[in-house]
């Protein structure tokens, strides 16, 4: 891992726990989108940063 793939999972953390805590319907999915999305994309910086042929 590195430190940009780990600052997008504290930040998906953050936005799963705001999606848990707000009343709006509409605002607590698009937070669970954006955690996701931030896990993804760490995922991908992981995944690019253990390519051998990088």
């Amino acid at each position: 891992m590195n430190s940009q793939s780990d600052h997008l999972r504290d930040q998906a953390e953050r936005a799963e726990r705001l999606s848990k805590s707000v009343n709006n319907e509409e605002a607590s999915r698009k937070l669970a989108e954006l955690s996701q999305s931030f896990r993804n994309t760490a995922a991908a910086l992981d995944s690019a940063a253990n390519d051998p042929s990088r």
